[in-house]
């Protein structure tokens, strides 16, 4: 055990940047897996065409395209397949992605688990934005987070219906 805790003492602040980008990583693969697990057919749903794909959403939901396509500053807005959608922010540039998961639970988990990154829950919808401004090695300033951030909430309440 001594070896182990010596190990990561001498690494000191890089060991700390390993273990955010390790729980990231982390994050990342959940969010993958549980994008493509889980049966939709016990959800209240519709389907609806996003650029020639049926998707199913809630009923009340905004369509992701259109939501993305809304965003302040948002650009470059496309479906990545029938559960993904993402847009650019151009200056200063970031992503914007729009994961439609198997249920709220798993958005909800995912948005809970997404800590370093800008992230907001909409029904079965995960709503993820660049890195925190207070995220080690970030690019965004505190302002610049903010505006990253809102643009989040902006794209949820979209999705919302709001």
């Amino acid at each position: 055990m001594d070896k182990v805790t010596g190990f990561w003492r001498r690494r000191g602040r890089l060991g700390k940047s390993l273990v955010v980008i390790v729980a990231a990583l982390i994050v990342l693969a959940v969010a993958g897996s549980l994008t493509n697990s889980g049966d939709d057919s016990d959800d209240n749903t519709a389907a609806t065409g996003t650029t020639g794909l049926s998707t199913a959403v809630a009923d009340d939901a905004g369509d992701p395209l259109t939501c993305l396509e809304d965003g302040e500053d948002l650009s470059n807005a496309e479906a990545r397949g029938s559960d993904f959608w993402r847009a650019t922010h151009g200056s200063p540039f970031y992503q914007v992605s729009v994961d439609l998961l198997a249920s709220k639970v798993d958005a909800e988990q995912l948005v809970q688990g997404a800590v370093d990154v800008y992230a907001a829950q909409a029904g079965r919808y995960a709503v993820t934005g660049p890195a925190r401004s207070t995220t080690p090695g970030s690019a965004l300033s505190a302002e610049d987070g903010d505006e990253a951030g809102a643009v989040v909430q902006e794209v949820a309440t979209c999705l919302r219906g709001g």
